[in-house]
């Protein structure tokens, strides 16, 4: 009997870095690194038949776990 592989899900590369989207969350890096960028959509517009972000929240954010989430964000922007 053949075993099957277990697939670490392939995310879209942007400059080398993964860009992984949760709802109007987006987080670009690896949480391998020491910081990612989470890119949060604040609100949309109507661009001829596309939504197209309107105002976008973004912040520099540490990966280290042992941090409390309000000490994670370095910078925002």
């Amino acid at each position: 009997m053949e075993k099957k592989k277990e697939e670490t899900p392939q995310f879209p590369m942007y400059r080398g870095k993964p860009l992984v989207r949760c709802g109007n969350v987006l987080y670009y890096g690896s949480m391998m690194d020491r910081y990612v960028v989470r890119l949060e959509i604040k609100s949309r517009k109507k661009v001829k038949d596309m939504d197209v972000a309107d105002r976008v929240s973004i912040q520099l954010m540490r990966t280290d776990r042992a941090v409390r989430n309000r000490k994670q964000i370095v910078k925002t922007s």
